[in-house]
């Protein structure tokens, strides 16, 4: 089993690197195609890199699904890493504050298989962290989810880019009215993290697009914070661990408050 403290040091690698490129007008440069289809920038690759060059100079076996180069053996593979290098690529060549590298590692090929995740703030340096069983860490000290139970008093945090789901806003919209205060950070895995920890109350995500690398580190460790996470159907949240997997997720602070999201759903496009 990897350990957590050689993750954590992989991603201050990371940092170092990715806060260094983004200094160079080449960062934002496309330069490439990725695992997904999906344009890869010089500074998306530069996080890939470091990530997978200090497994290699410390002879960590590992096998990365990364969001980038998809599947990567590293020192003759071994458990499953799941990469994304760098979730909010937009906000940090824009300069918008909230950016991440995210890792999950797992023993297998389900969510469920997951044990340990480390999230990272990439300009602030915050470190989100979770061992299963073990509970959720930010900068060592034991984090845990909100107590608000109502939407009319909950800050959530709503993704709502329509382009490719033009029926989103009308399913969606009975669980925004609701909404005390609607956020769009821009950052999957640190909106998620920040539910985690108590400072939002809620992240719902329902347009059936999510890749595995945006999610699975930090769903960790929502879930082992506290927080209740679902598919959105009431299904529960355990996706497979692959570069095939498209998903949905909501993460909420408590029960009381999944249910209300639940109960004002609708799948009808």
């Amino acid at each position: 089993m990897l350990s957590l403290s050689v993750l954590k040091e992989a991603l201050s690698y990371v940092r170092q690197a990715v806060l260094s490129a983004l200094k160079s007008a080449e960062a934002e440069k496309v330069i490439g195609v990725g695992a997904y289809g999906t344009p890869s920038r010089a500074i998306d690759l530069v996080a890939e890199r470091a990530f997978v060059e200090y497994m290699k100079q410390h002879n960590v076996r590992c096998t990365i699904l990364s969001e980038e180069s998809g599947v990567l053996d590293i020192n003759g593979g071994g458990d499953l890493i799941v990469l994304d290098p760098l979730d909010g690529t937009l906000n940090a060549l824009r300069g918008i504050p909230m950016f991440t590298s995210s890792i999950a590692v797992a023993s297998g090929g389900d969510f469920k298989d997951i044990y340990a995740s480390v999230v990272m703030n990439l300009l602030t340096g915050d470190l989100y962290y979770a061992k299963k069983g073990e509970g959720a860490f930010l900068n060592g000290r034991r984090i845990h989810p909100s107590s608000i139970n109502r939407l009319e008093d909950a800050i959530i945090d709503f993704p709502l880019n329509i382009m490719k789901v033009p029926w989103y806003l009308q399913m969606i919209a009975p669980v925004m009215r609701r909404t005390a205060h609607v956020r769009f950070l821009g950052s999957v895995s640190l909106s998620i993290c920040l539910v985690a920890s108590g400072a939002l109350d809620g992240f719902v995500d329902l347009r059936g697009l999510l890749r595995i690398v945006d999610i699975a580190g930090a769903t960790f460790i929502a879930k082992e914070a506290g927080c209740l996470l679902d598919d959105g159907k009431g299904e529960g949240f355990n996706p497979e661990l692959s570069i095939k997997t498209r998903t949905s997720v909501i993460v909420a602070c408590n029960r009381y408050l999944l249910e209300q999201i639940l109960s004002l759903l609708s799948f009808k496009k």
